[in-house]
């Protein structure tokens, strides 16, 4: 029902612009004819050559003008979905490289989800996502100026609901790139991350907008396209978390060989727990990339916080370089790789 209501209002004003474009013609022609009838002059004829040559005209140059438009439109639209989907170069004070994967759609669900903090902390990664958004913003100023004087003034207000969004978005994390001296850190965090995700949130929803009104099937196309990538990306990494897993969990049983852990022969279980810590350092290297951080986070602890730490430890006091008392140590490391294969478990699924 939207789409015929849309399209019955998109018919009327056609039908509407019409009229007014033919009117003074029509006007003018039977004025003519009017006084052909009282004066006897003999122009009919002419009129209605002329009448024809006027509509034909117009109608001509109507549609090239109509043409320009929903060729801007799409123009647009597919500007907006490429803006909204493509990576962010978020490179400054980003070890984890989130910007090679967030996107303005991505940073927007994690505003919905509150969890944009971690990509516009102070200092650094506020300021380069102030950059990047700021970029963007310019970056469709420019790109629409030829179209936008062709467009209805409906078609305009989209876009400019989209483009004041994104320029609310980007001046957002500004203030968090430098704060002053004696600033509330965790308020104006709070609030600037909420004003943050409440613009981010915003200008997707506009463009999604934007690009369903001007080019409906493009839009509808690309969200099918995002979704079925977005379903492969949540696959990939399931089966990257079960391979960790299957990795992590290769590694815990070599330490609980035969059903217990040889805290009285310090030579057994320090071979253990090096072959153990090698299976862990062997793990597949693309299942790790394609895994989430916290899948490899829980990874890590189990391959460098406990057996790499536990057997570092062993091997000092072996060397007598550590007192026997630090066994004690040892031990609560190796027994917490069970908890820490649990969370990597309770991760995957």
């Amino acid at each position: 029902m939207p789409r015929i209501r849309e399209a019955l209002r998109a018919f009327n004003e056609t039908v509407g612009d019409r009229a007014q474009m033919h009117l003074a013609p029509l006007v003018g022609a039977a004025a003519a004819l009017v006084a052909d009838l009282f004066f006897r002059s003999n122009a009919q004829a002419l009129v209605l050559i002329g009448l024809a040559v006027t509509i034909a005209v117009s109608e001509a140059r109507d549609w090239t003008r109509h043409r320009a438009r929903a060729d801007c439109r799409r123009s647009i639209a597919g500007l907006v979905r490429g803006m909204l989907d493509a990576p962010l170069d978020l490179t400054r004070g980003d070890p984890l490289h989130l910007g090679d994967y967030l996107t303005l759609r991505r940073l927007a669900e994690r505003g919905r989800a509150g969890a944009i903090g971690m990509v516009a902390g102070f200092g650094g990664p506020a300021y380069s996502l102030a950059e990047a958004l700021d970029a963007l913003a310019l970056s469709f100023e420019t790109e629409i100026v030829r179209c936008y004087g062709k467009m209805r003034s409906r078609d305009q207000a989209r876009v400019d609901a989209f483009g004041d969004a994104l320029k609310m978005a980007a001046s957002a994390p500004g203030p968090m790139a430098d704060p002053p001296p004696g600033t509330d850190y965790k308020a104006m965090e709070s609030r600037l991350t909420g004003a943050l995700s409440a613009a981010l949130i915003e200008t997707v929803a506009a463009g999604d907008r934007l690009s369903e009104a001007f080019d409906a099937s493009a839009h509808r196309f690309a969200s099918a396209a995002r979704e079925a990538a977005d379903i492969t990306q949540k696959a990939r990494e399931w089966d990257a978390a079960a391979a960790l897993y299957a990795n992590a969990l290769e590694a815990v049983q070599l330490v609980h060989e035969g059903g217990e852990i040889p805290y009285a022969d310090p030579d057994e279980l320090a071979r253990r727990l090096r072959e153990a810590r090698d299976i862990g350092l062997r793990v597949d290297s693309v299942s790790y990339a394609a895994a989430t951080d916290p899948v490899r986070e829980a990874h890590r602890s189990i391959t460098y916080g406990d057996l790499f730490d536990a057997l570092e430890l062993l091997e000092r006091i072996r060397r007598g370089e550590a007192q026997t008392a630090e066994m004690t140590r040892v031990r609560e490391l190796v027994d917490r790789t069970n908890p820490d294969l649990s969370r990597l478990d309770s991760l995957r699924r």
